[in-house]
């Protein structure tokens, strides 16, 4: 994978990383930074798993894999396994990362809310969870409709 790319991922993690430590988030969760370092290698190693199952040749960025799957293992390996990890990250993944794909979209309140219970079943009820995979691909489908919405 180019460095560049790696770059670009590792900017986002840090995106939710510094959300968690905002005193609105941080009062619900505390995640360690061995956690996060924790958390992150098993996002990667996902990551190269997933491009070589998939015969994916990753040349460019594609944030919404490695974030969405970074806050699942927050989440799995949080000190005190608190949801709200999800709330964060589909917050980066919404407010800060689809929006800026000038199409104006962002996932609406109720969608949002619907995942994140889905997302809270994770590792509990799994056949009621959307699970990693199912987060990465709510918000890289918007983001397929958004690109398509921007060359029509």
């Amino acid at each position: 994978m180019p460095e560049d790319v790696l770059s670009e991922l590792y900017n986002a993690v840090e995106l939710l990383n510094n959300l968690l430590e905002t005193p609105n988030f941080k009062s619900f969760v505390a995640v360690s930074e061995q956690t996060k370092e924790d958390a992150l290698s098993k996002a990667t190693q996902h990551l190269f798993l997933h491009n070589d199952t998939f015969g994916i040749e990753a040349k460019s960025t594609d944030v919404y894999k490695l974030l969405s799957w970074y806050g699942h293992f927050l989440y799995q390996h949080a000190d005190d396994r608190n949801a709200v990890i999800y709330l964060a990250t589909m917050a980066i993944l919404n407010k800060k990362i689809l929006k800026n794909e000038l199409c104006g979209l962002t996932l609406d309140k109720h969608t949002i809310t619907e995942m994140y219970k889905m997302l809270a079943k994770d590792g509990e009820d799994d056949h009621l969870a959307i699970g990693k995979n199912g987060l990465y691909m709510a918000f890289k489908t918007a983001q397929n409709i958004c690109l398509q919405k921007k060359s029509a």
